[in-house]
């Protein structure tokens, strides 16, 4: 008998926990169909999150999370 494991990272923005024009952002880790959402202890300005590829856009500063997710 065969076995396939699945597993998967993405990130995204919480907006509804937004202060100061930022918003926190998490990771969400799945594992065989099973989702755990965890915080990265990063915030963002909404403004400069690309939703389609789930990572920062623009700045010098902006690209140091894109370094660190990889």
């Amino acid at each position: 008998m065969k076995t396939t494991n699945t597993f998967g990272i993405i990130f995204y923005l919480r907006r509804y926990k937004v202060k100061n024009g930022k918003a926190p952002i998490y990771a969400r880790i799945t594992v065989d169909a099973v989702r755990v959402d965890i915080s990265i202890k990063m915030d963002i300005e909404i403004e400069s999150w690309h939703v389609g590829k789930g990572m920062a856009k623009g700045s010098k500063h902006k690209r140091l999370f894109n370094s660190r997710r990889t």
